[in-house]
């Protein structure tokens, strides 16, 4: 059952993943990005012999999963930036694109993300960017799909209170989400 917005046009829920996304933490945009960017460098080239690879298979399927999926998500913070001047009538930026700077730029304008309705479901993953983007909806598809090939954050805590949404006692929370949900069937990407 959908949620009541509560930020503009978004759930609490939602307001708290954009918040972590554009924010400076560890699920940061920025923080995300650098960590892909070790992980594609980590991937050695040659199996060794404590791979579970056995020795056959090639490491480049994953070391281009690494690679579109953080040049999606520096493009993503990029037309975000420049889709959000627009709406707010705002000048675009000259000299050389910084996602640290174009996530803060972001964050420090949630409200007005929240406040128009297309952008805010746009932005959050409600529609595609286009038909061929790997990396699916919005900036919630990206950080999905970048845990997905370099997970950073620890395993779920499970905490011993009720969901207060559907009462189950499946509540976790990932790392340090202001926002715990119950993991159900279809929600289990959480975080």
């Amino acid at each position: 059952m959908p949620r009541d917005a509560e930020h503009g046009h978004l759930c609490d829920s939602c307001h708290n993943d954009m918040e972590r996304w554009l924010g400076g933490g560890t699920d940061g945009a920025h923080a995300v990005w650098v960590h892909l960017g070790r992980a594609q460098g980590g991937i050695s080239s040659t199996p060794t012999d404590t791979d579970h690879r056995g020795g056959s298979e090639s490491v480049e399927p994953l070391r281009l999963a690494i690679f579109d999926t953080r040049r999606c998500l520096s493009d993503r913070i990029y037309i975000y930036g420049e889709r959000l001047r627009e709406v707010l009538n705002m000048k675009q930026p000259v000299g050389r694109f910084d996602i640290a700077k174009e996530a803060r730029f972001l964050y420090t304008r949630l409200a007005a993300i929240e406040a128009e309705e297309d952008f805010a479901a746009w932005m959050y993953g409600d529609e595609a960017m286009s038909a061929d983007d790997v990396c699916g909806h919005g900036l919630q598809g990206v950080m999905v799909r970048a845990h997905m090939v370099a997970p950073w954050r620890g395993a779920p805590l499970r905490l011993p209170a009720p969901c207060p949404e559907c009462e189950r006692l499946s509540l976790v929370m990932y790392g340090t989400a202001a926002d715990p949900a119950a993991r159900v069937a279809g929600n289990d990407s959480i975080g």
